[in-house]
């Protein structure tokens, strides 16, 4: 067994990494499959992509064992040959730029080299881990890891070892390049605030410097998410599907100064209604860290009223308010920090480096 893994190529892994990596960076599918122990090794790397690889300021792994689901692997076997157990599964589930991984001992397995072929049709990339001769699989995955032995022992227990590695690895690059996350709320801060509501992209008045601020954040490395009470929905005055219309042109406008908002995170209840996510409630944050991975404790709101500030501490998170918005009395906002507006508190954030701090 020790003479086995001293002869694995670390090359073959250090390949892996990079296309495990690009694909958490992506935002891509994992799919993972296998046969008998193989199936085990697959749902256990699974659990261990998406669980133990989670990190705070980065979006999770998602990563899917196709050996779990025993009603479709039962139902397509049933129906269509077990040959099929895993391409019928990719068909449904598999996008573009996805990745599969295989794990078989032989590389025999007529359901491996079949979701290869649908794999390849699709334009999901793959990795293979093998061991024996190899077998097809070794030549018709872009990929390849080999555990040199005969023993199929041996070559489960290295493939085990393999994915507790290579978890290990991406957990530790993830920490090295984890990217701070900035909560900015979207009226009196990006656009301008309208006393009937913003209800249409028409009324949507972007704010002067407010697009470049948010293409200097994203080119220093910051995620950016959109945090907004917006009652006008739920007093019948816009819609959500209007709403999304108005942030898709926004985050079409950011991108023309390098701006990437992730993700637009919306309240659209009344005060009456006393849901958890309307600000000062500090919902949008727990959806930002539970959907997004934001570590809020190092995340940074930018709002201009003082119930941004509030649902920024109850959240943990550190505050700026901007006095441009609608914030009079900036001594009373109870925000950590003020400044003028979006692009001074851009630079505030650049400049300190990490290094703002709660107002004790």
């Amino acid at each position: 067994m020790v003479a086995a893994i001293r002869g694995v190529d670390p090359q073959q892994l250090a390949v892996c990494l990079d296309v495990l990596w690009s694909a958490w960076e992506e935002d891509r599918a994992i799919f993972i499959v296998g046969n008998g122990g193989s199936a085990s090794t697959a749902s256990h790397m699974a659990n261990d992509l998406s669980k133990q690889a989670f990190i705070p300021g980065r979006k999770p792994l998602r990563a899917h064992a196709l050996t779990d689901n025993v009603e479709a692997l039962t139902a397509i076997a049933n129906d269509t040959g077990y040959e099929n157990v895993f391409a019928a599964q990719l068909r449904t589930h598999a996008r573009a730029g996805d990745l599969l991984i295989l794990i078989s001992c032989s590389g025999n397995s007529p359901n491996l080299i079949r979701a290869i072929e649908v794999a390849k049709r699709i334009g999901v990339r793959t990795i293979a881990f093998g061991g024996l001769a190899g077998g097809p699989t070794r030549d018709l995955c872009d990929h390849y890891v080999h555990m040199p032995s005969y023993d199929y022992g041996h070559v489960e227990t290295g493939h085990l070892l393999f994915e507790h590695l290579l978890t290990k690895l991406l957990l530790d690059a993830g920490r090295s390049a984890r990217k701070p996350a900035v909560l900015i709320d979207r009226d009196g801060v990006i656009v301008k605030n309208r006393d009937d509501y913003v209800k249409s992209r028409l009324e949507m008045e972007v704010l002067p410097g407010a697009l470049e601020a948010l293409g200097t954040l994203s080119k220093q490395g910051h995620r950016v998410f959109v945090v907004t009470n917006q009652s006008a929905i739920g007093r019948g005055l816009t819609t959500l599907a209007e709403v999304d219309r108005i942030h898709s042109r926004l985050a079409d406008e950011a991108r023309r100064f390098g701006g990437e908002i992730e993700a637009f995170l919306v309240c659209p209840h009344t005060p009456e209604d006393g849901c958890e996510c309307r600000k000062p409630a500090p919902g949008l944050f727990f959806q930002a860290r539970d959907r997004y991975g934001v570590d809020l404790d190092s995340a940074v709101m930018i709002g201009d009223w003082e119930t941004d500030a509030q649902a920024a501490r109850a959240a943990g998170c550190i505050s700026i308010l901007v006095t441009d918005g609608r914030i009079g009395d900036k001594a009373e906002n109870g925000a950590d920090h003020t400044v003028k507006d979006i692009s001074e508190a851009v630079e505030l954030i650049i400049s300190r480096n990490g290094t703002l701090r709660i107002r004790s």
